[in-house]
Parts: structure tokens; sequence; C-alpha cells
């Protein structure tokens, strides 16, 4: 049953990420992260 209670905690996560994390956040992460981030290098 320990197997059923991680679950029930991920949907709980999961539903409260999905509330925070709305379409314009995700526009604005993706803008910081082409500023922010170098095509031409990988990451370690």
């Amino acid at each position: 049953m320990v197997l059923l209670g991680k679950m029930t905690t991920y949907e709980t996560f999961a539903s409260v990420y999905d509330a925070i994390m709305d379409d314009s956040l995700y526009d604005k992460w993706t803008d910081f992260s082409l500023r922010h981030f170098s095509k031409d290098k990988k990451n370690c």
C-alpha cells in the first residue's frame, strides 16, 4: 500500500504544479532559457 500513498502524493503535487504553472509562466521560462543558455554549450 506504500505505492498507493506515493501516487496520491504525486497526484496532489501535480495538481498544485498545474495550477501554479500557467501558460504565461512557461512562455517566460522559455524566454529566460533562450537568453541565458547558449545553444553551443553542452550541459555537464
